[in-house]
């Protein structure tokens, strides 16, 4: 079974296969934040790889669509839409509520800067819901 590095948590996680990153970290009781419920539509479970890039499988279309608006580096993935294969180490920017804020800011306003009117500088309005898990399905070859 491969594990998870997960920083700034320092704790090291199980994940099952078929699991995501995100249902990983929430079983293990990591505070893991996803406004959008795991939908691949706010990118507030995002993490970064640091370690093992290549065991993440491939992004889905949802995760891609959303990683081409916003422009993320291959090494930012959606927690909630990411599985792995093999063991990765990674860190999760967004842990606080002024993480989020900005976060949210990024996908409601692209290009507005912090401190313009509009800036949700307020704590959190939507909820956070359980979501179906995503089933990831192994690959047999990599190709990049």
């Amino acid at each position: 079974m491969p594990f998870l590095q997960v920083l700034p948590d320092q704790q090291t996680v199980p994940i099952a296969p078929g699991q995501s990153i995100l249902q990983a970290n929430l079983i293990a009781g990591i505070p893991h934040v996803h406004a959008c419920g795991g939908q691949a539509r706010c990118s507030t479970c995002r993490v970064v790889v640091l370690q093992g890039l290549e065991n993440c499988l491939p992004r889905n279309a949802a995760e891609q669509e959303l990683a081409d608006k916003l422009n993320l580096p291959a090494e930012v993935r959606l927690a909630c839409q990411t599985c792995v294969q093999g063991d990765v180490a990674l860190r999760r920017p967004i842990v606080d509520a002024l993480d989020l804020a900005m976060a949210r800011q990024e996908v409601e306003a692209p290009g507005q800067r912090l401190g313009e009117a509009g800036w949700p500088f307020s704590s959190p309005t939507s909820k956070t819901t359980r979501h179906s898990p995503r089933r990831c399905r192994p690959t047999t070859s990599s190709t990049s």
